[in-house]
């Protein structure tokens, strides 16, 4: 018969898939958190402490629970290794039965998504780095080509981790990871500058007004274009103390810490 071929509309549900999240702690939580917050209710979980779960299901009713992470695997459509870098490889080989034919997401530092296609075979493998607070975060993702990736595994990585989130090579994950780091080190060192203002009779709850308010106001501009060192320069005049301030960092050489700890960070978290 002639005419034309039809062409078949595939429509794509992210919330009709079971997400399973293996390795429920303090990342893999907040990644549960996320997905509930925007609705999503198809969920595993998977930890290995039962009375930690019990308070996840608690806290999310309606997901599913596991002690056991490859009858996760086998109940979840897309499989979110939420675990740390050390355990990879054999979390990888506890779910490899389960794993086939499905999206395998990866959010340990340092773990080359070569390596885990390597134990898992038949499983379409992608890298996410985001931040402990994953809802708010901009992710940093990649996907390991030529193993039959499909069109839709990038809408259901933004589905998970945010519509901003960005695609890089591999190698760039690193770089994200040291971001996250300082997520805790910025909230850290806030925190210390804190208690010192408070020492200089400063109410603790005021200092931290002012720090988000501080905070929110650099998100802003960064988000309009403007780099660290414009803003640096509007809050730093000639002979101001933030200038002097900032001389103060350079001779003491935290400037040079910093950047150091930028270089090991990556080093170390390049993919093996």
């Amino acid at each position: 018969m002639g005419g034309k071929a039809l062409k078949v509309l595939v429509v794509f549900h992210a919330e009709d898939k079971t997400i399973g999240i293996i390795g429920a702690g303090h990342l893999g939580s907040r990644v549960i958190e996320a997905l509930y917050e925007k609705g999503h209710r198809k969920i595993a979980a998977s930890r290995r402490n039962s009375f930690e779960l019990e308070k996840i299901s608690g806290q999310y009713l309606g997901i599913e629970t596991f002690t056991d992470n490859a009858e996760a695997a086998q109940y979840s459509d897309i499989i979110v290794l939420a675990v740390k870098p050390a355990y990879v490889d054999d979390v990888a080989r506890e779910i490899k039965e389960y794993s086939s034919g499905k999206l395998v997401v990866s959010l340990a530092a340092a773990k080359s998504m070569s390596g885990i296609f390597s134990i898992l075979g038949d499983a379409r493998i992608a890298r996410v780095m985001t931040g402990v607070f994953a809802g708010d975060e901009v992710a940093a993702y990649s996907i390991l080509s030529g193993n039959g990736m499909y069109s839709s595994d990038k809408e259901m990585l933004k589905y998970m981790f945010g519509e901003n989130a960005v695609e890089v090579g591999e190698e760039i994950l690193a770089n994200r990871t040291f971001i996250a780091c300082d997520t805790g080190l910025t909230a850290k060192a806030i925190d210390d500058k804190v208690k010192k203002l408070a020492e200089h009779s400063m109410n603790v709850e005021d200092a931290n007004v002012f720090y988000a308010a501080m905070l929110e106001s650099i998100a802003k501009n960064l988000r309009k274009g403007m780099t660290g060192s414009e803003i640096y320069e509007n809050a730093a005049g000639p002979n101001s103390f933030t200038e002097k301030i900032y001389g103060i960092y350079r001779e003491k050489g935290l400037v040079d810490v910093v950047n150091g700890c930028i270089g090991m960070t990556i080093e170390k978290c390049r993919q093996k």
